[in-house]
């Protein structure tokens, strides 16, 4: 009779306590950030960068500018390293084609993930 008390009891400590709810998981915020308009802009090179405001309450471990010839470029294109944190920072995009029409945007990551500012579009100079 004990064996069965006792197998009874395991068996209610465990569904009282192995099948509580878990806890949602915690949001983190990303930065909040704008691009700058490109000048200097010449065949082969332009000049970017941006302005992280908010961090989102973790520190910005990497920053830059992307860019691509399609809409909407991310981390996976084209894309420069400016250093960590927040504030202002300026980009060299480099290896442009002559005129070519390029999107770009400014980037941070931090613990909440990888956030863009707003596309720009610039056009290179003719050879």
């Amino acid at each position: 009779m004990k064996t069965v008390s006792s197998l009874f009891v395991v068996c209610l400590v465990v569904s009282i306590y192995g099948c509580r709810p878990s806890e949602p998981p915690k949001v983190i915020p990303m930065a909040i950030l704008t691009t700058a308009e490109a000048n200097e802009i010449n065949s082969i090179n332009a000049i970017s960068g941006g302005f992280i405001s908010d961090d989102g309450g973790t520190p910005v471990v990497q920053r830059g500018v992307c860019w691509s010839e399609s809409a909407n470029p991310t981390t996976k294109n084209a894309k420069t390293i400016d250093g960590s944190g927040a504030g202002y920072f300026m980009s060299i995009l480099f290896d442009l084609k002559p005129n070519t029409t390029y999107y770009a945007r400014a980037y941070a990551i931090n613990e909440g993930g990888t956030a863009y500012g707003p596309t720009i579009t610039f056009t290179t100079a003719h050879n």
